[in-house]
């Protein structure tokens, strides 16, 4: 038999000859006039009249919003099917990467970043519908000791459920509700005189092949990757020519090569074959690694009384001895191939001219002045 509630219309209990209890609701399509339907949503005594009261309420709202109401088990067959034929996560990287990345070193990261440390984790064969919220902070919980990880993570994955979203894999993003991690302050930290000498006498000391790539990384103030990666077919003359595929603005950059750097690196470095191209290499096929390795030996040989420092550091070095030197800001910016975010007055000029003399000039006297140091 049926029991109605006294209280909500449309809910109700259903009552079978053993006496089992099933929670229902039931609602008019098209009015009282048209055609009853009727979904069972739980059992007592596991779920309460109050609560079974709450859920009824809940229903009979969405109903008289258009929704369609469903039985859980229909929902749960619904469900199943649809995570049968969800694509695989790893399915959907490939895709997306296909469709979005562009030249430069930024999508370069965001596919290892993939391959590296999403993937493994979250399963290449998981479908897509798997992927929750908790599966998501999981992820980003387990960088807990590195912050920037953290962030780079939300910063990768955030875009790529929304476009899971607008391409109808999912209905919604498990992103929604992840918080943000924390935006890491900006360092300041800059290598004075004093410490820039006993860097370059320990990086003297270090030898190949970390030695001069340090030493060429404070002189031109690149990014590491880039000067890792350097070749003898991109450098003519004094000119390094950064190609688009290596630069993280995707933007092909031009580096002058002082009469110091060409030194390091013609005088310094170790050429393992005759037709090796990559510069610094152990192995003429790819560029240098174990960069933790080396700059913890790089911290013993310059002493423990020295502020800890990064060596991303180098480059806010480089450009803040040029600037100590009277360069202006445009062109330093230039040098570090940033691109501003200004686009109105002087600046916009300056964007579209790219100072290639004066970048010379201050490069040529920063690499004086470390010289002057080091003398």
């Amino acid at each position: 038999m049926f029991l109605w509630d006294t209280q909500t219309k449309g809910f109700g209990c259903r009552v079978s000859p053993s006496g089992h209890v099933s929670w229902v609701f039931q609602h008019w399509i098209g009015g009282r006039g048209g055609k009853a339907k009727r979904v069972s949503f739980g059992e007592y005594p596991s779920l309460s009249i109050t609560d079974a009261r709450s859920e009824a309420i809940r229903l009979r709202g969405e109903a008289s919003e258009g929704v369609e109401i469903v039985s859980p088990k229909k929902s749960r067959i619904t469900k199943q099917k649809q995570d049968l034929q969800a694509p695989l996560l790893g399915a959907l990287v490939d895709q997306y990467l296909d469709e979005r990345t562009q030249e430069g070193r930024y999508w370069q990261e965001v596919r290892r970043v993939f391959n590296v440390n999403v993937l493994p984790v979250l399963g290449h064969d998981t479908p897509i519908t798997h992927i929750t919220k908790a599966n998501i902070q999981r992820l980003i919980r387990s960088r807990k000791k590195t912050p920037g990880a953290q962030r780079t993570l939300y910063e990768m994955l955030n875009p790529f459920m929304s476009w899971c979203v607008d391409e109808e894999y999912i209905s919604e993003s498990p992103m929604t509700d992840v918080k943000p991690p924390k935006v890491l302050k900006a360092r300041d930290r800059v290598l004075n005189d004093d410490e820039i000498r006993l860097f370059w006498d320990a990086t003297g000391y270090l030898g190949w092949p970390f030695g001069p790539f340090y030493r060429v990384l404070l002189l031109t103030g690149q990014r590491r990757d880039e000067v890792a990666g350097i070749r003898w077919s991109e450098i003519d003359d004094d000119t390094w020519t950064l190609p688009s595929n290596r630069t993280k603005n995707g933007k092909q950059h031009i580096v002058h090569l002082s009469p110091l750097a060409l030194h390091v690196l013609h005088n310094e470095t170790v050429r393992l074959s005759d037709n090796a191209d990559l510069i610094f290499t152990t192995n003429t096929k790819a560029p240098i690694a174990g960069f933790s390795k080396a700059k913890r030996k790089l911290d013993e040989l310059m002493g423990d009384n020295i502020e800890s420092f990064r060596i991303h550091d180098l480059r806010r070095t480089a450009a803040s001895g040029m600037a100590r030197l009277g360069i202006e800001p445009h062109v330093i910016e230039r040098i570090l191939n940033h691109t501003s975010g200004v686009t109105g007055g002087l600046i916009s000029v300056y964007q579209r001219y790219e100072y290639l003399d004066e970048r010379k000039q201050s490069l040529n006297a920063w690499a004086k002045h470390l010289e002057a140091l080091n003398n």
